[in-house]
């Protein structure tokens, strides 16, 4: 057997991620997979965690070793590996650790808070108690140019009823669908996607297919989508003890209990996705309108979703968190505030299928969804905007 030199380096880290410091889970977690990538081999190993805080540990390789001992009440941890130099660098990006301090002060971001001004919101109150001094008349009135209002005026056009107006506060359409631009391109502010709708929406398709986003169908009647404006379902990570983790859903350092409920939660919610009412309409889809009215399912509205989730079992805390966290994204209450049936919703609701396409595939532009803004503007939808400004004078 031929010896050759490999790299041996003496580490002395501080970091900031002071819980990182203090359990050797995920620290272990992390060397094996760094172990795995470079095909060493493991002869034995020790990790103790120490009362107070703070851990050491070794593993005993047939190439070498790797050591490791943390003191986090100084955000201090020392390193002693025999391994590639990728390694390290694998190492020290996945913990989120500073190896080497910069000569070069942190800049700071640059700009600001954009989307609705609730400054002008607020001129409303006034209005209702200044004197009116003119009068308009329409057949239909609508109320914000956001994406609903936008629609509402192009189905009306389309019906052939012209006498409707779209009153709008801000100095732009599109509401939480309105988009930047600068040197480098449009980007949007807020909402950036669409999931691919469910075959019964019926509508949204005919509207996609006018605008050339759908641009056939192939043998087996599946949609065929343009190209240019599909995503992949976008992949996401979790910091979790100072570590990174692939996926939203908690799967590090987690019990088998927590992983068996994280399971059982995910396949409820693929029933719930397949389940319909008495009246043969799906429980859950979108629109909304073509939900069941089956009390079986609608009335879980009338309890929360931490309710149902302690009352059928599911009481772990990174699975709470989990549904926490998407129901805050989505509705902007937790799960304490959200109704059991709006928390299924966000789970079991899309159905969407294509050909070209998985049924959790987005549809998205560079300006997000500011691209229907601009549709709905080529198509003459009229919005008449600030219709009450000045009036803080």
């Amino acid at each position: 057997m031929t010896y050759s030199k490999g790299l041996h380096i003496l580490a002395e880290i501080d970091t900031a991620v002071i819980e990182a410091l203090t359990d050797y889970a995920a620290a272990k977690l992390l060397l094996q997979k760094i172990i795995e990538k470079h095909q060493l081999t493991i002869v034995s190993e020790v990790f103790t965690n120490f009362e107070g805080g703070g851990f050491t540990g070794v593993y005993c390789l047939t190439e070498s070793h790797i050591s490791i001992h943390t003191w986090p009440e100084f955000g201090h941890l020392s390193r002693k590996e025999f391994l590639e130099l990728s390694g390290i660098a694998l190492l020290g990006s996945t913990l989120g650790l500073q190896t080497l301090t910069s000569c070069e002060s942190a800049k700071g971001i640059q700009g600001q808070m954009v989307g609705a001004n609730h400054a002008i919101g607020h001129l409303l109150r006034k209005a209702i108690s200044l004197p009116i001094s003119q009068t308009h008349q329409t057949k239909v009135l609508i109320i914000g140019s956001g994406i609903s209002g936008l629609t509402a005026g192009y189905y009306l056009q389309k019906a052939g009823i012209n006498d409707y107006e779209i009153l709008e506060l801000e100095s732009h359409i599109g509401g939480n669908s309105t988009f930047g631009e600068d040197a480098s391109g449009r980007y949007p502010w807020a909402a950036h996607y669409l999931p691919i709708p469910s075959p019964e929406n019926k509508e949204l398709i005919n509207f996609l297919a006018e605008n050339n986003i759908i641009t056939g169908f192939d043998e087996h009647n599946l949609l065929i989508y343009d190209e240019y404006a599909l995503c992949f379902h976008p992949d996401e990570r979790l910091f979790v003890k100072g570590f990174w983790q692939e996926g939203l859903i908690p799967n590090m350092d987690i019990s088998d209990e927590e992983k068996n409920q994280i399971g059982a939660f995910l396949t409820k919610m693929n029933n719930f996705k397949a389940a319909k009412g008495k009246d043969q309409k799906w429980a859950f889809t979108i629109p909304l309108a073509n939900s069941s009215n089956d009390t079986g399912f609608t009335d879980l509205d009338k309890i929360s979703m931490k309710t149902w989730m302690e009352q059928n079992a599911f009481t772990v805390k990174p699975l709470q968190w989990y549904v926490n966290y998407c129901l805050l994204d989505d509705y902007g209450t937790p799960i304490t505030e959200t109704s059991a049936w709006a928390g299924i919703h966000y789970f079991a609701s899309r159905k969407g299928k294509a050909a070209n396409a998985k049924d959790d595939d987005v549809l998205t532009w560079s300006e997000g969804n500011g691209f229907f803004d601009e549709t709905f503007g080529q198509k003459s939808v009229k919005a008449y905007q600030n219709p009450i400004f000045g009036l803080s004078d």
